[in-house]
């Protein structure tokens, strides 16, 4: 590596950790506010009401946060840096990075994928990071459309199943929300066995897999 293309993947770096933070500190906010639209959709405004102060609090905890702000500051910096580097060659390869970044998180799927023991929590998190990489790089990716077609309507299926999952664990412990949780229940089981037989749709249209053992392949900035 070059100086240009150190200072690049440096600041790659920077801005991918300044992002998982953030994301790491938005996630109860965005599952309470998950959480309030299902209440209110189901009836039950007075527990949605009272998560929503919760929620006011979270919100003013974000936008006070160092997180947020190095994140502004990553971002502030990093067109400045990316123009430095193609004006300096440093971005020769990067479609070639970006292409066996995309095979080995295919291939990381595709394993998932291939076995029925599989953690459905973890899945649910590498079908939305393969779905938002191949989205974010659609020429590069090796995927047909019909198989982002498939792997955006698992990620939706397996989202349902977590949501009603976590909201489940979630009543067993806050008693106002403990007649929920035999229709969230009900809801969950429902929402996976539909993921399941989405995920042998999906088997059928990945690309075939090389049978290479994968890394894992750093994609901190997409949200969990």
């Amino acid at each position: 590596m070059n100086r240009v293309e150190i200072l690049r993947f440096q600041l790659a770096i920077a801005l991918n950790n300044a992002a998982a933070e953030v994301g790491r500190l938005t996630t109860p906010a965005r599952d309470l506010e998950v959480l309030i639209e299902e209440l209110e959709e189901r009836g039950f405004p007075d527990q949605a009401q009272f998560r929503k102060a919760q929620l006011d609090s979270d919100y003013t905890k974000i936008l006070k946060s160092p997180a947020l702000k190095n994140l502004f500051i990553q971002l502030d910096e990093w067109p400045s840096a990316f123009r430095l580097a193609e004006i300096n060659g440093g971005l020769q390869h990067v479609q070639r990075q970006i292409g066996k970044a995309l095979i080995k998180q295919i291939e990381r799927l595709h394993a998932a994928v291939e076995d029925s023991e599989s953690d459905r929590h973890e899945l649910r998190i590498l079908v939305k990071r393969t779905r938002y990489l191949t989205e974010a790089f659609p020429k590069l990716s090796p995927l047909s459309s019909k198989a982002a077609s498939s792997l955006k309507a698992l990620q939706s299926s397996l989202g349902a199943w977590h949501d009603h999952y976590q909201w489940c664990q979630k009543a067993s412990v806050e008693s106002d929300l403990y007649l929920l949780a035999e229709v969230w229940q009900r809801c969950a089981a429902t929402a996976l066995e539909k993921a399941e037989a989405q995920l042998a749709d999906l088997a059928k249209l990945l690309p075939k897999s090389s049978g290479k053992n994968t890394r894992r392949v750093s994609t901190h900035f997409i949200p969990r």
